[in-house]
């Protein structure tokens, strides 16, 4: 039996995917959810709507400071992997969940496989690449979902235990684009002919008023199509209302499930997002982005010319470059399956 530890919106799309590859390959997976992600629009959600069946253990352990939050994890981790006697732990990607589920596998002496390896912003400010330098360096086996991130973990010399297996989330959109829908709180008539689609969740954007409206400002300037559809998150709502920041012209809904954004990238001109996970999914639906950091762990995309740095002053290619497609065939989750099963 294997534990796969997670708790993020792009974690529950990503386990879903690997709960039926690893169903197909006979793997018994215990999943857990940390609760770091506790909104419902945000969370488990997800699993209903892919038809795949929900977290084993479900802890609630979100909505605190972000040190809290990894030493409350750690502490129930522990617990649990004592419990369970797990034959390796699963952790995917770059969040606290995958930090605390890491550091209780290794202190405990199970075999740690990470899932999404390899990947460097080179911004050590971020949290997501804290974590995922030091699981990179904790971790038995090391999924990688680009080329790039292979070299990334050569070069830091980390090469036993190495694997490309395409990106999981190139497989969800595979799998499951007949099911991406529009969302409920808004109509087709509702969005123009063109429209761009607006995110903005991370910290560096919301510690100021100056630095949200500067965001803001630049998007207003940037936008040429019709409308501008802004995903807010909660906490993104609260500052908007607490900086006392005008959005009016921008038409404000709130954050969707998977299903739903994917048929928002489908049909957008444009994104506008300080997210990781969204710019790699525009990618994946041609989406035109310019991602609000100053740092991207997806060169790939910049590379392509569907993607660039708002502070960039590369001019963005109009000849779009996908002829050597990044992340994989879109069977990431078989392959992972058939890694595991090799190593349990």
């Amino acid at each position: 039996m294997i534990l796969t530890i997670m708790g993020t919106r792009p974690q529950y799309v990503k386990c879903a995917v690997l709960r039926s590859a690893y169903k197909e390959a006979g793997i018994n997976e215990v999943l857990l959810d940390t609760g770091q992600h506790y909104d419902s629009n945000m969370s488990t959600g997800i699993f209903k709507q892919l038809n795949v069946p929900e977290p084993d253990i479900k802890l609630t352990l979100g909505g605190q400071s972000q040190c809290t939050a990894i030493g409350s994890m750690i502490i129930e981790l522990e617990r649990i992997v004592n419990e369970l006697n797990p034959k390796a732990v699963v952790v995917l990607g770059d969040t606290n969940s995958t930090l605390a589920g890491g550091l209780v596998a290794k202190r405990l002496g199970k075999p740690l496989l990470h899932i999404e390896a390899g990947l460097r912003s080179y911004d050590k400010t971020m949290p997501e690449e804290q974590n995922r330098i030091v699981i990179d360096h904790l971790s038995d086996q090391l999924f990688c979902p680009t080329q790039r991130a292979i070299k990334n973990l050569k070069s830091e010399g980390l090469e036993d235990g190495v694997h490309f297996t395409g990106d999981v989330m190139f497989d969800a959109v595979h799998k499951y684009r007949a099911l991406f829908v529009r969302p409920d709180d808004i109509s087709e008539s509702s969005l123009k002919t063109d429209f761009d689609l607006v995110t903005l969740h991370r910290a560096d954007a919301l510690v100021s008023q100056d630095a949200l409206q500067a965001r803001i400002n630049y998007i207003r300037e940037c936008s040429l199509a019709k409308s501008k559809l802004f995903l807010v998150h909660p906490h993104t709502a609260k500052k908007l209302k607490e900086y006392n920041i005008d959005v009016d012209d921008f038409m404000c809904i709130g954050p969707q499930g998977y299903l739903e954004t994917q048929w928002l990238l489908s049909r957008a001109n444009h994104l506008f997002t300080d997210s990781g996970g969204m710019q790699k999914e525009a990618f994946f639906h041609n989406c035109k982005t310019t991602t609000l950091r100053n740092s991207t762990e997806w060169e790939e995309t910049i590379e392509s010319g569907l993607n660039s740095l708002w502070n960039s002053t590369k001019v963005r290619s109009e000849n779009i470059n996908k002829t050597q497609y990044p992340y994989g065939s879109g069977q990431a989750a078989d392959i992972i399956a058939s890694l595991i099963l090799g190593v349990i």
